[in-house]
């Protein structure tokens, strides 16, 4: 059986998402992976990755990098490993603080994103780096 290859890219910008987002459709294919997984990967790597590019230089002009490394165990399970070296966002730690009772034109923007990432992740781990950040996130596929 021919081993599958690590799926690796490097983010400069925040335009750059659209060739990620075709390149990772790459990677669904090559694995066949269920669409309901994908979907749901897709979903929590833009949002980690806009809100890299959005926020991660703290207001202050950045050269931000974002390397995004794809990785399925033997089991099945999809290893997503984001590294910036963005200012430091602990999105475990961080409460989305999304108010769902309110009347939608009632709640202030932001914290949606963050909500999907973690109900979305069946694990989600971060790690404070000396220049920046690491966020692993896994989701199981139907093999694993």
């Amino acid at each position: 059986m021919e081993q599958k290859k690590d799926f690796s890219f490097r983010l400069t910008t925040r335009e750059g998402l659209g060739e990620f987002m075709d390149a990772f459709e790459g990677f669904r294919s090559e694995r066949d992976l269920d669409y309901k997984v994908y979907f749901d990967l897709k979903i929590c790597l833009e949002e980690i990755i806009i809100n890299i590019f959005k926020h991660g230089g703290g207001g202050k002009e950045r050269d931000l990098k974002v390397n995004v490394l794809l990785v399925q165990r033997d089991d099945g399970t999809i290893v997503s490993e984001i590294t910036d070296n963005a200012i430091p966002f602990n999105i475990v730690k961080m409460n989305s603080g999304v108010d769902f009772e309110s009347e939608l034109e009632d709640r202030p923007i932001g914290g949606v994103g963050i909500h999907l990432v973690k109900n979305l992740a069946d694990s989600l781990e971060y790690e404070q780096l000396q220049d920046g950040n690491k966020v692993i996130l896994s989701k199981k596929t139907a093999s694993a």
